[in-house]
């Protein structure tokens, strides 16, 4: 016993030196506490205690057939909705070297969830690792639900920050023992004992408590970047409440293990939700915030009673000089309001009937071009109705600055719950090898007795839905291809979860449904496969708020081969003006074909640099599919150093046709696919400056 009382002092020492606070020039701003796990849970690692079997307690594995990917439960929780509103990240991945059980593993994810281990108990902050096993098998690091985190009695409302070159997790989230002490908290696990966590509190501006905390690191300077939100004094009264965003950053020592805690700069005072989502750029120079923020505030100016969150803009806050300072913030969106003149045409006087709802996705891509994707909904002012049931997910950046759809949620559902829409909580993330732009995000109620009609007059059979009325959500993704069209063009998505219920009757009992909820993708999924977090619940709606009945979820880490992914796209969503006089609105040349611009991979049709000599041609492969040889025929103007190659969907290079010096005129090659895979491949045709690409399709 006294060996345990010294040890924790010596741990606490240990902190108190590290735990420094930047000089604060904020009134009122709190002395950071340093905290640590009682002497009772050291030296050992404190574990979330194995639940007990109740509905919906369902095993998760690979052989899951309805998954694109392969399936692991990584943890348990009767909270469902890890969000209220933007999700920030819950999954971080990486291919490098960490110690897991005293075993070096590489392809290791880390995860960070809300965990409440009964239908009556209070949450708290869940951790654990999984990583793909010698025969590719997924095998979690501990399998009693993880490492409980926070040492309060509430841990609430977590995001996951990484550290991508000492591999290192923080669980980000706000807790504390009662609500007059709940503060957000920095954690990292302490690495003489794997499992333990040491939290600091975040010094903060004001006597009312910050929430909902999403942060990201910059892994070039070892700078943790937060965005918090103040939570309404009166919980009470909580729509009549504004709710201030507020960033800070703070400076981590991996030597020591210790956080420079620093000050925070108010970014926001008249938000009305809690929508606020964080990016770092590769080389930590960028920082951007994006939010949905209230219209309502300059609509009516001091008349705090009006405010929705509803009629909102999607608002981003840029530093280009790693957080220190911040430029003054851009409204994207700046809908139309409605023109009384135009009255008594009601619908033509609402003007823009579209708004911004309550989640946001910002990302900075491996250029360092900045990304938003964020949810819309109708909001009809003049009549003073809303549309939860319908919704579009749509994407800007900076470069082509205008407004893309993404997703397309026109279409029937049952409710879809609090806090949410048809389709929202979009999650991005931009391979770096082929510079594919990922979107993961979830939507509720597809048809499933008429087919995936996006048509609200046939989906009357719809019953992908729980007795208690809510929709069960699927977890989908969508891609927008490189080059020209990235962020422009964007895929139809596909469903990676695929767990509707299908019955003629009725909607699925409590313990029956499949809801797939919160879904997180990491920012760093190197190598052939993407790797997202969800909650798999078994009942629709939220619980927590009184939507429908408690189950255990799995948490449920998902492993998707990209190439999957990409080769079941068929179809282009089509843009659609989010704004009634079509401003920054962009419109396919092709009329969104997907045949006649070369399917997904649209940079391929005859992309060619610089002026095209009269017959530099490359030709369609014959015969095509092929099985396995095809001849590939092209034409050269003028002799010289010419290459061709083939390359798979994934942009890797699998065979050098030839590479040397070839003389003018038409040549053919012949090329043999008997060692590889069916599936969709692409030739390429080098000379000079001038390229030109094609695809072809080996079906064995």
């Amino acid at each position: 016993m006294t060996r345990s009382v010294s040890f924790v002092v010596v741990l606490l020492l240990l902190c108190s030196v590290g735990f420094a606070t930047e000089t604060a020039s904020l009134l009122d701003q709190k002395v950071p506490a340093t905290r640590a796990y009682p002497s009772n849970v050291l030296p050992n690692p404190q574990l979330i205690p194995q639940n007990v079997w109740c509905p919906g307690d369902h095993p998760l594995s690979s052989e899951l057939d309805e998954f694109i990917g392969d399936t692991l439960s990584v943890g348990n929780t009767y909270y469902s909705e890890q969000h209220n509103c933007s999700n920030g990240r819950n999954i971080a991945f990486t291919t490098g070297t960490v110690m897991i059980n005293n075993a070096p593993e590489t392809n290791v994810a880390f995860f960070s969830w809300m965990d409440k281990p009964t239908a009556n108990t209070d949450v708290h902050i869940a951790f654990n690792r999984a990583f793909v096993d010698g025969d590719g098998s997924l095998q979690v690091e501990h399998a009693q639900e993880g490492y409980r985190v926070d040492s309060g009695t509430i841990g609430a409302y977590t995001t996951l920050a990484f550290d991508n070159t000492n591999l290192i997790g923080f669980p980000i989230y706000h807790g504390g023992n009662t609500e007059d002490d709940m503060n957000n908290i920095l954690a990292y696990e302490w690495n003489v004992y794997p499992g333990t966590f040491i939290e600091t509190d975040v010094a903060q501006v004001g006597d009312d408590p910050q929430f909902w905390p999403v942060a990201v690191f910059d892994s070039q300077n070892s700078i943790l970047h937060m965005v918090t939100t103040v939570n309404p004094p009166d919980p009470n009264d909580d729509r009549v409440q504004p709710l201030p965003i507020y960033y800070s950053r703070h400076a981590y020592d991996p030597a020591t293990q210790t956080f420079t805690v620093g000050q925070q700069t108010l970014l926001c005072e008249w938000q009305r939700n809690i929508s606020a989502d964080i990016a770092v750029s590769e080389d930590g120079s960028r920082v951007a915030v994006a939010a949905t923020i209230s219209r309502d505030y300059f609509e009516h100016p001091g008349d705090i009673t009006e405010w929705t969150q509803y009629n909102q803009d999607l608002w981003v806050y840029v530093s280009e000089d790693g957080g220190l300072n911040w430029n003054d913030p851009l409204d994207l969106t700046e809908f139309i309001p409605p023109n009384m003149d135009l009255l008594p045409d009601s619908v033509a006087a609402n003007r823009d009937t579209l708004r911004a709802y309550c989640d946001a996705n910002v990302y900075f891509d491996r250029d360092e071009k900045m990304h938003v994707a964020f949810t819309t909904s109708g909001f009809y002012q003049l009549h003073g109705t809303i549309n939860v049931k319908a919704s579009w997910i749509y994407h800007w950046d900076e470069v082509n600055d205008v407004f893309t759809l993404a997703v397309d949620g026109y279409q029937y559902c049952y409710d879809p719950g609090s806090w949410h829409r048809a389709a929202d909580r979009p999650s991005m993330y931009q391979d770096p090898a082929t510079g594919v732009l990922y979107m993961v995000y979830q939507q509720i109620g597809l048809n499933v007795l008429s087919g995936d009609s996006l048509n609200p007059l046939y989906a009357t059979n719809t019953l992908d839905y729980s007795q208690s009325g809510f929709g069960n959500a699927e977890v989908f993704v969508t891609a927008s291809p490189p080059g020209d069209y990235n962020g422009l063009l964007w895929a139809k998505g596909i469903n990676l979860t695929n767990t509707r219920y299908n019955a003629s009757t009725q909607g699925a009992a409590t313990g029956e449904a499949r809801c797939e909820s919160s879904p997180t993708i990491s920012l760093y999924n190197d190598g052939p496969y993407l790797n997202t977090f969800f909650i798999m619940d078994y009942e629709g709606g939220n619980a927590n708020q009184q939507e429908g009945a408690f189950t255990q979820c799995n948490a449920v880490w998902l492993r998707s081969a990209k190439e999957d992914i990409l080769a079941s796209f068929d179809e282009w969503v089509v843009n659609y003006p989010i704004h009634i006089d079509s401003t920054q609105f962009w419109y396919d040349d092709h009329n969104y074909d997907w045949e006649e611009a070369n399917g997904f991979w649209r940079w391929d049709v005859d992309e060619q640099e610089g002026d095209l000599p009269e017959r530099f041609e490359l030709e369609q492969n014959f015969p095509n599919p092929f099985n396995p040889e095809t001849r590939i025929a092209f034409t050269l103007h003028r002799a010289g150093q010419v290459k061709l190659s083939v390359y798979d969907l994934l942009g890797r290079q699998v065979a050098v046709l030839t590479n040397g010096i070839m003389n003018s005129g038409r040549h053919e090659i012949t090329f043999n696919g008997a060692d590889l895979a069916s599936g969709v491949y692409f030739y390429k045709l080098e000379s000079g400056n001038m390229t030109s690409m094609k695809r072809m399709v080996l079906l064995k």
